[in-house]
This record gives structure tokens, C-alpha cells and sequence, in this order.
């Protein structure tokens, strides 16, 4: 028990947010694993940091879309947002939703990932190694744990600091029982953990300095590119408003003109009415000079008609009349012959 206790009080000072004298301060981290995002939103497991929580749980690899932190939706999110929800203490745990695409389809499966950079996890695996060393060496000296009780006892708990530590780590040999040495060696181990933990987290702070720096700088040359765009959008739109200002002078050129235009427009619409009327009245003329025509004609063919049978009759008349005279010459011819008279020449 007293064994368990100790490896126990060795991990947590590995992992405190907080250690002695308030060297270190809490440090964020994420799970070692960089995204990028498509145009159409999706978000997709760039790189796997080695060493990184990702990497050694060996569940995630490139090429994953993260679709859930926490049961919360982030398809679509952008890449802040992603991150300021993974993000989080180290060794705190956080739960991904990743979908895999294959040959069968999409899979999806969820992970649980412990926050820390890969030096933090290497220091946890060097003490972790350090602790069953000295689990080890205590089991085979027999006093170790003995000598745990007794430093817990001594310094208020496991995560306390020693008052003389110092002074402790030059004492001599022969003037330290067993039990201190055994516990000056445990402070010292601690002593190791901590700085082991300040300098994992100097590094993290380093590596998040430069990330800050990084995206500072990303962002600046954004900030840059906004004004530029901003400015070309401002040229453009100068632009664009001298083209409609000359446009619309250009259309009201054009209504100055076609005014006239459509002034004689109207005129010659009004001519060619008239010349309809005009048309229209000269076709009624025609048709009443037609009627009248056709009646004269007709009537003239009824004077000929009658004029025709009145010359028939005349010529039968005539006719008559010469056979009759014809007659009567011959008669008188035949009365003269009796009489011997000579008849008047006809």
C-alpha cells in the first residue's frame, strides 16, 4: 500500500498543474495531432505527432475527419474553434469522434485522449520507469516503505516541500540513518520529477510561444492581405462607380437623342395614319366608281341589247318591205307587158 502511495504521489507531481513555490503554472495541450480543413468544411487529421497522445494510443491516423469533441458537432467549424475545444490542461482527457473512409464505406469510432506534448508523456515514461526502479529497490531493501510513512509524515504528504532539502542533500553519509537516506533520496527524486515537469512545461511554453508567434505572424500577413484586398475592393469600386457615372451620362446622352427620334417617330406614325386614311377613302372611292361602272355598264349592255333587237326587227322589217316592193314590181311589169304599155323604169 505504502508502494502504491508513493508511485501515486510521483505521477501526480508529474502531472500538477501546479508544483512547488509556483515554478510552474498550468499548461494547456492538446493530443498531438495537426488538422487541416477542405473548402467544403470537412476537417482531416493532417500529421500525428510522435510520441504525442495520439500517436501512442495508435487508434487515429492521417487522412481521419474529426466530425465530434465532446458529443459536440464540428463539421464545418473553422480551425479556432476546433481547437480552443481540444485544447485543455495536460493530462486531462478529452473524447473524439473520427470518421474513416475506406473501400467498404465510412467507419466511424470514438477515442478517448489524454492532453500533454510528447515531452510531457516522456517524462511520465521516465518516471513511471524511475518509480518501479524504486518500487523495485524497496521491495528488496525492505525499509522502503517504512520510510515512505515516515516522510509523509514528516513533510505534510507527498506533494509538500521538504524544509531542509537542501541542507539534507549535503549532509553526510554516516551521520544519516538509514530511514533519512532513504528519504533525502526520495526528496531528491521528486526534486528531479519537478524539474523534469518545469522543464517539459518551459518547452511547452516555448513551443506554444513560437505557435503564438507563428500565428501572429499568419495573422498579421492576413490582417495585410484583408487591408490589401480591402484597398483593391475600394479601387474597384472607385472603378465601378466612375463606370456608372459615365454610363449613366452616356444614357442620358442617348434619351437626349432619341428624343427627336422618337418625336419623328411619332410624326411619321401619324403620316402613315393619315396615308391609311387617305388609302382607306380612295379604295371606298374606287369601289363606289366600280358599283357605278358596273351599273352604267350594265345598263348600256341592256340600251344595246334593246338596240340590237330593235335593228333586228328593222331588218326583218326591210326585208319584208323589199319583198313586197319586189312583188309589186312584177306585177306592174306583167300589167304593163298585158296592156302594152311600156312600164316606167324602176
Amino acid at each position: 500500500e505504502e508502494i502504491e502511495d508513493k508511485s501515486f504521489s510521483l505521477a501526480q507531481a508529474i502531472m500538477s498543474t501546479q508544483s512547488w513555490g509556483g515554478q510552474a503554472q498550468a499548461v494547456n495541450a492538446g493530443v498531438g495531432i495537426f488538422f487541416q480543413q477542405e473548402p467544403d468544411g470537412r476537417v482531416y487529421v493532417k500529421t500525428v505527432v510522435k510520441g504525442g497522445s495520439a500517436d501512442r494510443d495508435g487508434n487515429v491516423c492521417v487522412g481521419d475527419i474529426i466530425t465530434m469533441v465532446e458529443e459536440r458537432s464540428v463539421l464545418g467549424e473553422p480551425l479556432p474553434v476546433l481547437r480552443s475545444l481540444i485544447l485543455g490542461p495536460q493530462g486531462t482527457n478529452v473524447n473524439l469522434t473520427f470518421v474513416r473512409e475506406g473501400e467498404q464505406g465510412e467507419n466511424t469510432f470514438d477515442v478517448q485522449l489524454t492532453r500533454g506534448t510528447a515531452e510531457y508523456f516522456s517524462a511520465l515514461d521516465n518516471a513511471a520507469s524511475k518509480v518501479n526502479e524504486r518500487r523495485r529497490s524497496v521491495q528488496h531493501g525492505g525499509y522502503g516503505a517504512h520510510s515512505a510513512s515516515i516522510g509523509r509524515q514528516s513533510y505534510g504528504g507527498p506533494m509538500a516541500t521538504p524544509p531542509n532539502m537542501g541542507m539534507g542533500a549535503s549532509m553526510s553519509n554516516d551521520r544519516m540513518s538509514p530511514e533519512g537516506d532513504d528519504d533525502v533520496e526520495s526528496l531528491r527524486l521528486r526534486q528531479r520529477q519537478v524539474l523534469a515537469t518545469a522543464a517539459a512545461h518551459k518547452e511547452e511554453i516555448e513551443r506554444l510561444r513560437r505557435m503564438i508567434m507563428h500565428e501572429r505572424h499568419d495573422m498579421e500577413m492576413r490582417e495585410k492581405e484583408m487591408k490589401d484586398m480591402e484597398s483593391r475592393h475600394r479601387e474597384e469600386a472607385g472603378r465601378l462607380s466612375d463606370q456608372m457615372r459615365k454610363a449613366d451620362a452616356s444614357r442620358r446622352d442617348l434619351e437626349a437623342q432619341l428624343l427627336p427620334m422618337e418625336q419623328r417617330i411619332q410624326d411619321m406614325e401619324e403620316e402613315i395614319a393619315k396615308g391609311k386614311d387617305k388609302e382607306r377613302l380612295r379604295k371606298e372611292y374606287i369601289e363606289e366608281l366600280k358599283i357605278k361602272f358596273e351599273d352604267q355598264i350594265a345598263t348600256l349592255e341592256q340600251a344595246l341589247l334593246s338596240e340590237q333587237n330593235q335593228r333586228r326587227e328593222d331588218l326583218v322589217a326591210r326585208h319584208q318591205a323589199e319583198g313586197i316592193l319586189t312583188r309589186v314590181n312584177a306585177e306592174l311589169k306583167s300589167a304593163f307587158n298585158l296592156l302594152g304599155i311600156p312600164g316606167p323604169k324602176l
